[in-house]
């Protein structure tokens, strides 16, 4: 998908070994759905404009849907639900969804794929919602610098290019950057004193993605309505 102010890839791309299919359109109750087929893995991604999102994996017979809301993060998988309310969550909540993340194979598939897809260091819109999926399912796995790296990241690439005073016609990509260098720069301070283990430190981590989500979400709804206009 290509978009004004920004190369958006649309065509199949090659991550691994494997043929990765990515599309983004309108989904249901005003959301955006992300769909990525590869040969491991099938993944529906429904981002709403608060920056909450639905993630529903399969691979074989095992489906597994990972959601957040606000400070809630929830994984279900067949009759089981874990949920982790955020920051008061006590451990065994966080050990009962990173074991329930750990034994899903649709989860290691995923992560697999979002690893391969983290290596491009890509910020086109259907990589994006991929690797910022993949980030939060590897803090709360276990990696707890995984979506503060990619914080950096995004950061440095679009802090330099901000330019104030500015705003493009018909969409504004200079906010889409401005709303996300922000995002990333309150995640370095409310994190930079917190110990690894601090359930703080996730609740940090979820409130920059959802504020990233959001700002993704405005940012691909205007651009498929403005197309949808031409």
């Amino acid at each position: 998908m290509t978009l004004p102010g920004r190369a958006v890839e649309a065509s199949a791309v090659r991550v691994s070994d494997a043929d990765v299919v990515y599309a983004v359109r309108p989904g249901s109750r005003q959301s955006l759905a992300v769909h990525v087929v590869s040969a491991e893995v099938c993944v529906r991604k429904l981002v709403d404009r608060h920056g909450h999102t639905r993630l529903e994996l399969d691979r074989g017979a095992d489906r597994i849907v990972v959601s957040t809301e606000a400070s809630t993060l929830t994984v279900s998988s067949g009759e089981a639900a874990f949920a982790v309310d955020l920051p008061s969550a006590p451990e065994d909540e966080l050990i009962r969804v990173r074991t329930a993340l750990v034994a899903s194979p649709a989860i290691r598939a995923f992560r697999a794929l979002a690893s391969a897809v983290d290596e491009t260091e890509s910020d086109t819109a259907e990589r994006l919602a991929v690797r910022l999926s993949g980030r939060l399912l590897a803090q709360f796995d276990g990696d707890h610098g995984a979506v503060r790296r990619l914080s950096r990241e995004l950061h440095d690439r679009y802090a330099p290019q901000l330019k104030r005073g500015r705003r493009q016609v018909p969409l504004d990509w200079e906010m889409y950057q401005s709303s996300i260098v922000h995002a990333c720069a309150e995640l370095q301070l409310a994190v930079g004193g917190l110990s690894y283990w601090s359930p703080l430190r996730h609740a940090r981590a979820l409130e920059w993605v959802r504020r990233v989500e959001a700002a993704w979400y405005a940012y691909v709804a205007s651009a498929l309505a403005w197309r949808a206009r031409q």
